[in-house]
Formats: C-alpha cells, sequence, structure tokens
C-alpha cells in the first residue's frame, strides 16, 4: 500500500513539474516605422534591435507596423548574409513556420522568431516605400544547462 501511494505521489508530481516546464510565454516586439525609414540599403550602416528572451523555447513575434499586404520582410543568417554581400543569388532566407499564419491573425507582416539560436539575424524589408536591411542581435536572458 505505502508503494502505490509513493508511487502515485511521485506520478503527480513528475507531471505537475513537466507540465509546468511546457509552459511557454510569448514576447511581442514591435518594429517602429522610424526604424524602418533608417534602413540602409548598404551593408556598412546598419541599424540594430537588441532583443532579449527570456527562454529559449519561448515564443518571439516581431511585427512590423503596416496593415499592407505588399510590405514583406525576409530574414537571413549571417552565412546567408553574407552571400548577398559577394551579390550571390543563391541565399536562402530563415524558414519562419506559422508566419502566415500570424499574419492572417493580426493583419501585419512578421517574422517569426520563436526557437531561433542566439545571434545576429539581418533582415531585409520590401515594399510600400521602404527597403533595405537592418540587424536583429538576439540573446537568451536564461541560460539552459543541460
Amino acid at each position: 500500500m505505502l508503494f502505490v501511494a509513493l508511487g502515485s505521489i511521485g506520478t503527480t508530481a513528475y507531471f505537475f513539474w513537466h507540465a509546468n516546464q511546457s509552459i511557454r510565454a510569448v514576447q511581442l516586439i514591435n518594429i517602429t516605422e522610424t526604424m524602418l525609414q533608417t534602413a540602409d540599403t548598404s551593408r556598412f550602416d546598419m541599424q540594430q534591435v537588441n532583443i532579449v528572451r527570456n527562454s529559449p523555447s519561448d515564443s518571439l513575434v516581431v511585427l512590423f507596423p503596416f496593415d499592407n499586404s505588399k510590405v514583406q520582410p525576409y530574414m537571413y543568417d549571417e552565412f546567408n548574409f553574407a552571400l548577398i554581400s559577394d551579390y550571390r543569388s543563391q541565399v536562402y532566407p530563415v524558414n519562419q513556420p506559422y508566419s502566415e499564419m500570424i499574419r492572417s491573425i493580426t493583419g501585419k507582416p512578421n517574422l517569426n522568431m520563436s526557437r531561433l539560436k542566439e545571434g545576429v539575424y539581418y533582415v531585409h524589408v520590401t515594399g510600400c516605400n521602404y527597403t533595405g536591411f537592418f540587424k536583429i542581435a538576439l540573446k537568451n536572458s536564461l541560460q539552459l544547462t543541460q
């Protein structure tokens, strides 16, 4: 009987602990129109946005200030941005799952940066009188130990 009680308590504690570990926060970052007006078409004078994420498992969405379907942001990692800088034609933007779904909910262009690694990402915005690049430096405030 004692083993059954201890097993039940242990199983319950495990499920409560596991459920609390799987809760993900959602962070929304708004890019201002002023930031987009200063986006530079050259690679030498880019503005940088610093984003500190609470945890690597958090959902992180960067929203742009337009309700316009013609504006499209593209995000590149450092490797692909180097290819762009060398005028290469085969470059690949960072995959952004659910970005179109987020756009249908918010009505705004966005970057889904959920679960991306820490690092520097380069954003290219096209359309509606805005074009150019800016950088996003992504860091985690909590370091997970393994």
